[in-house]
């Protein structure tokens, strides 16, 4: 049986800071703007999904 070794990190991921909110945190977000009278306005859409890295793998 052969064990699946540890896969190796590069300098260049070491260095990179990822803040990643709770799930909770960025759908309860998420739902407040889609639930705003006029919309949800594009800068807070922004400043939500710059703090989620999952969101803006998903979008790219």
């Amino acid at each position: 049986m052969e064990v699946a070794s540890k896969p190796r990190t590069t300098r260049s991921l070491d260095s990179l800071e990822l803040q990643c909110p709770p799930l909770p945190h960025t759908l309860l977000e998420a739902l407040e703007l889609m639930h705003q009278p006029d919309g949800p306005q594009l800068d807070q859409v922004i400043r939500m999904v710059e703090n989620d890295p999952g969101v803006t793998t998903r979008l790219l």
